[in-house]
């Protein structure tokens, strides 16, 4: 990845970036002191910085190491950095507005924030560079001391982010493993219901079942008894019919010593 180009001039130069801040305060576009930027304007200004301006390169730069030596507190805003002042009336006004991090009771900066938000807002740049790049780039032109303190501090930012990445990412599978497994068990809860339902139908059917055959049964026995009955009715209408037949024989027939020979056979036909 292609470096940054040299600015020496301009960080030895304290008028020339004392300048453009003015002119960039005067025009309103780092917006009023020590109130911070909303996202919109914040996206907007860095978006407006050109790449083949070395002084819009060097704010940019200043920006990046203002977050990086300001970690500490307010103190370190008063810090040197070759023949450029970071005193509260100059570049430290700009960097406070620009980093908005909070600060805590003892006036340290929130690191992880203010490193993501330095991610955040070289996002929006037209400035083709890795973060870590620009600013191992502009640590080489810091003293000793604080290039010291501002690569631990590089060192464990990274290691904390990839620790809270990692974190994350424990979290997001944790979750995922407890809704997958929730799914499980109302699949398994819905199957349940299922089997309900069927054993309810085929106890259902049985029932039906059942209640036919008892049916058809009755019906049965109820066809077999009226057929009995008809038939002993028949029979006792044979039965009937016979008795009166041989009580209306027994009445037709004349007395024995009176009929005839000739007229006997006739009345027995």
């Amino acid at each position: 990845m292609k470096n940054p180009p040299d600015l020496e001039d301009f960080f030895l130069s304290r008028t020339a970036l004392n300048i453009k801040l003015n002119e960039l305060k005067e025009e309103n576009k780092v917006g009023k002191q020590r109130e911070g930027l909303t996202k919109e304007e914040e996206k907007k200004f860095f978006e407006s910085l050109d790449q083949s301006d070395p002084e819009d390169h060097l704010i940019l730069a200043f920006w990046c190491m203002g977050i990086c030596t300001g970690i500490r507190g307010r103190e370190n805003f008063n810090l040197c950095v070759e023949d450029v002042t970071w005193g509260t009336n100059t570049i430290g006004d700009y960097i406070e507005v620009k980093q908005t991090v909070t600060k805590n009771d003892q006036g340290t900066l929130n690191c992880k924030g203010a490193f993501r938000k330095f991610k955040r807002i070289f996002s929006y740049s037209s400035f083709k560079y890795d973060p870590y790049d620009i600013i191992t780039s502009y640590r080489k032109k810091l003293p000793p001391k604080l290039n010291k303190k501002l690569r631990f501090w590089l060192i464990d930012t990274i290691k904390e982010e990839e620790k809270e990445n990692e974190k994350e990412k424990k979290l997001k599978k944790k979750k995922k493993k407890k809704k997958e497994k929730e799914k499980e068990k109302e699949k398994e809860k819905e199957k349940e219901k299922e089997k309900e339902k069927e054993k309810e139908k085929e106890k259902k059917k049985k029932k039906k079942k059942k209640k036919k055959k008892k049916k058809k049964k009755k019906k049965k026995k109820k066809k077999k008894k009226k057929k009995k009955k008809k038939k002993e009715e028949e029979e006792e209408e044979i039965k009937m019919k016979k008795i009166m037949n041989s009580q209306r024989l027994i009445r037709i027939l004349p007395k024995k010593n009176y009929v005839s020979t000739k007229n006997r056979g006739i009345a027995i036909l």
